[in-house]
This record gives structure tokens, sequence and C-alpha cells, in this order.
């Protein structure tokens, strides 16, 4: 699995020119104009993981790493693995990046859960790769992407009876609750991806 590790971490250093200009528009709207656009390097971390998958259909690597003995159970692990630490990785980079801009609506509670949005997406769109390729993947982020940020839009402007104590349990546990939250829907995720590519004929 280490070989397949290092395989995607490879092609995804093919993307470097575009992360490092993610940095630097971060730092640009950052200084300029006092933006926080902290969930720009999460969300490109992302993508650029999301990008091994088309790498590895444009080259048939599914069909070659198959052949090998749990070719398939490592293929599933390290793509959710180089996902994971990629995303974090960007992550670290944002806050630090943000606590040092300190722009006026930068906040670690912002920039951790819209991380947190983005693996939820992740989790929903690797199983759809898995079964139907990179193509199919791309337009299902989109579609939850957009179905995601309709359902916020639409809750933030309805006006719906909630006690105070629920409001101060969010704010006091809110972002634990998202994270234990993204670890169950990741690992369900993985479950169903790894039964899907099992079967998954080539």
């Amino acid at each position: 699995m280490k070989g397949i590790i290092l395989k995607d971490l490879l092609m995804i250093k093919n993307n470097t020119k575009t992360l490092l200009f993610s940095i630097f528009l971060y730092m640009f709207y950052g200084l300029v104009f006092n933006l926080d656009v902290s969930f720009l390097l999460p969300l490109m971390g992302l993508m650029a993981s999301l990008s091994t998958f088309a790498y590895d259909d444009l080259s048939s690597f599914h069909i070659y790493a198959s052949s090998f003995p749990k070719g398939r159970i490592n293929i599933v692990k390290s793509k959710y693995l180089v996902c994971t630490l990629i995303t974090l990785i960007f992550l670290v980079v944002s806050l630090i990046i943000g606590l040092l801009l300190n722009t006026k609506d930068f906040s670690i509670e912002g920039t951790m859960g819209a991380t947190c949005a983005f693996v939820l997406i992740m989790s929903v769109v690797f199983p759809i790769m898995f079964k139907y390729g990179a193509e199919k993947g791309r337009t299902a982020m989109v579609i939850v992407g957009f179905s995601l940020a309709g359902v916020g839009l639409l809750l933030s402007r309805v006006k719906l009876p909630i006690s105070v104590e629920l409001v101060k349990f969010f704010n006091d546990y809110g972002m634990y609750l998202a994270l234990v939250l993204v670890v169950i829907f990741t690992f369900i995720s993985y479950i169903i991806s790894k039964k899907i590519y099992l079967n998954k004929e080539f």
C-alpha cells in the first residue's frame, strides 16, 4: 500500500503550482481586502486528492493494481488516507496563515467547520467515484456541494423555534459534534467504497 500512497502523492505534486497559487490568493485577499478565505486551502487540498481518481482512470491503473493480492483493498485505503492527510495538512497551513493575517472574519471554528463540510462531501463522493469513475464523481461533488449550500441558506432564512439551551449546546460542543459526525460518515463511506470496489468488474 505504501507504493500506492506514494503514487497518489506524486500525482498530487503535479498540482503544486495550483496549490501555491491558492496560498497566494488566500494571503492576497487577507492582506489587501481583509477578507477571510481560509476555507480555500482545505478545499484545494481535497480537490487535488480527488484528481488522483482521474489519473487512475486515464492510465487504467485500477486494472493493474487489482491483479495484486489485496490490491483493491489497498487502493481504497490509500485514497482515504491520502485525501485525509492532504486535507489536514492544508487545514493546518490555512489556520497558521489565518492566525498570522488575523482578518476580521477569521475564526478557527469557522475554518474547521468548512473543512468538516468538505470531508462530508468527500464521504458522499468517494463511493460514487469508485463505482462510476472520476467524471461522474466530480459531477456528484458539485451537486452535493450546491445542495448542502442550498439547505444551509434555507435554514438561515427560516426562523425555527430553537431553545436557548440548544443554542448554548451547539456553541459549546458543536465543533466536537461535527468532528464525530465526520469520523462516522467517513468510516461508513469507506465501508461502502470497499464493498463497491471489491465487487467491481473491469
